[in-house]
């Protein structure tokens, strides 16, 4: 007795939404609610042998991904072995409350120190990453990030300084200041993803409040800035 085709077809269908759905939500927990995916790879199931194949796996991936209330984009197509895949980038929908940073929350927080020599541009970077602007040469977008009046002075950080910049979940920076102003609030609820940017002393003067920083603030990753047209440097403490 032949099976009928159409009941073969959905039992693979069904197993293909079972392999899929186990792969996500082992990726999504070890990655924090944020994870990339490749369709079609070399298994013994998804794999694809063409693009028709391809966009078919694709239908079945979009409902895994929607009733996990999920939201996912994809990012590229390309050749894998003998056939063709597709890569996605997945997140988890952010729901409308106050930004409160914790990882218990379906937001993505992501925070980097950022450290170095004195002098190097930090500040400045981050006031361009963080309000959506280019700096004039004669410190407008540092300006932004200063605690203090000395520091405004001085042209040097002495204090940490924590700024925040937004993205959707389609990849896109959010940041736009109102008269110069970010409002966290606003820019948090829209927000899928948020990376918190702590900006530390790079004087050895302020020693304590670089450590104090760096390990305070329990980051994730520490961004490094170095002079580039400068080939020698005294190496403080803080660079260490």
């Amino acid at each position: 007795m032949q099976n009928d085709p159409e009941i073969v077809e959905s039992q693979k269908d069904q197993q293909k939404i079972e392999i899929i759905k186990n792969e996500i939500e082992n990726l999504m927990q070890l990655s924090r609610g944020e994870t990339f995916y490749v369709l079609g790879k070399e298994d013994f199931i998804n794999h694809c042998r063409n693009n028709i194949d391809l966009d078919k796996l694709e239908k079945l991936f979009q409902q895994v991904v929607k009733d996990m209330q999920c939201q996912s984009i994809s990012l590229c197509d390309r050749k894998s072995g003998d056939g063709p895949v597709r890569d996605f980038r997945i997140r988890n929908i952010v729901d409308e409350y106050d930004f409160i940073e914790t990882r218990s929350f379906k937001n993505i927080i992501f925070r980097i120190t950022v450290a170095g020599n004195v002098d190097t541009g930090k500040t400045t970077l981050l006031g361009v990453l963080t309000h959506n602007t280019s700096d004039d040469g004669r410190g407008s977008a540092r300006s932004k990030m200063f605690n203090h009046k000395h520091e405004a002075a001085t042209g040097r950080t002495s204090s940490i300084g924590v700024n925040i910049v937004g993205f959707d979940y389609a990849g896109n920076c959010l940041n736009n200041p109102d008269r110069g102003k970010l409002d966290w609030q606003k820019l948090c609820k829209k927000a899928s993803k948020v990376v918190s940017l702590i900006d530390l002393a790079g004087h050895e003067k302020y020693l304590k409040t670089t450590i104090s920083g760096m390990f305070g603030y329990a980051p994730d990753a520490c961004m490094l800035i170095v002079i580039s047209h400068c080939r020698h440097f005294r190496l403080g403490p803080t660079q260490v």
